[in-house]
């Protein structure tokens, strides 16, 4: 596992479910900069929305299988 040691320019967390996920982008300073909604299926919109943060972008992503 790679650690980090520097601050980064944008922090995002992705929260998934079965046919949408949540985006939250937060700068270094801790201002949200995209907080939004996305269709699991429209990939193109959300690459596009990300595209001016993915220089220097950290994501966590929720990763979890429930059975029921």
């Amino acid at each position: 596992m790679k650690y980090y040691n520097q601050q980064h320019s944008f922090y995002a967390g992705i929260d998934l479910h079965a046919k949408t996920l949540h985006v939250c982008v937060l700068d270094h300073n801790g201002e949200k900069r995209l907080h939004k909604n996305f269709q699991c299926r429209d990939t193109e919109s959300f690459l596009e929305e990300l595209q001016p943060f993915r220089q220097n972008l950290v994501v966590g992503c929720e990763s979890n299988f429930n059975w029921y």
